[in-house]
């Protein structure tokens, strides 16, 4: 893998774009996740607990004529919700009236003991107790239990839509950053000179790479070549400096006097280096 300080700096500036809206992406996406989750339990809940109220509303009549059978169809209108698993109706001494079942081999399940009103959630089902009321008096309880099984579709679903976005913003920022970093990094390289920090970057970016060895050995090469470069300076400006030391010894003296007290009175030329 390549250090990251061998990348180009349109490179980095593209990464930076493309990390930035995809951490972006899966904050939204986590926030509306959490919220779907929590509004779906919500509806579900406030579903169940007005079809509760309903049968309840229907079943006061059986409940007051001691109807089991009548209850019993009642109870069998939940078939268009396939989503409630088993409900139940207590008379108001807490016995079993009526039950329903939605499959058949669950038909004789026992229903747990009556609970007060409300909604509660427990290994992976939603359970709900309400009241029946006649003229504000209590004479049953009904019971009924629901699956997740459709919230737990909802998630899946949500899930995908949400891969699916994070994947065409991905690639939507991805282009985009590829073509507008340009902006940025077009200006940085063509900084003018030879004194240009960028300068050994455009050098790399206009020879032809193919791979990491590629990259490594030419890079490798680049530096080589300063280093003799700067080798090259180096002796060059050794090779002056002895030069011109010799032209002052063979100088006769007064020249050389009169050189030395030039140069402190004018100072050293920029052109001379010094002795």
């Amino acid at each position: 893998m390549i250090p990251s300080s061998r990348y180009s700096i349109r490179r980095k500036i593209t990464e930076l774009v493309l990390v930035t809206c995809a951490v972006a992406v899966l904050v939204a996406c986590g926030v509306f996740a959490a919220y779907d989750i929590v509004s779906s339990r919500a509806a579900l809940a406030h579903d169940l607990t007005t079809i509760a109220q309903i049968i309840g509303s229907k079943s006061t009549a059986a409940l007051s004529f001691d109807d089991p059978q009548s209850a019993s169809e009642i109870l069998s209108s939940l078939s268009s919700k396939p989503h409630i698993v088993e409900a139940c109706i207590y008379r108001s001494d807490g016995s079993v009236f009526a039950k329903y079942s939605r499959t058949a081999s669950t038909a004789d399940f026992i229903p747990p003991p009556v609970s007060p009103n409300g909604v509660r959630s427990v290994s992976g089902i939603m359970e709900v107790f309400r009241e029946i009321r006649l003229k504000n008096a209590v004479i049953g309880m009904i019971y009924m239990k629901s699956d997740l099984k459709e919230l737990r579709t909802r998630t899946v679903h949500f899930v995908w839509t949400t891969l699916g976005v994070i994947l065409l913003s991905s690639l939507a920022v991805y282009f985009s950053a590829a073509r507008l970093q340009r902006l940025i990094s077009d200006p940085i390289l063509d900084w003018p000179g030879p004194r240009s920090p960028f300068r050994l970057e455009k050098i790399i970016r206009s020879e032809p790479q193919s791979g990491t060895t590629t990259k490594s050995a030419f890079c490798l090469t680049v530096s080589m070549k300063c280093w003799a470069r700067s080798r090259n300076a180096i002796a060059l400006s050794s090779r002056r400096a002895r030069d011109w030391n010799g032209a002052l010894r063979n100088a006769p003296a007064n020249s050389r006097t009169k050189s030395r007290s030039e140069i402190k009175r004018n100072g050293p030329s920029k052109n001379e280096p010094p002795s």
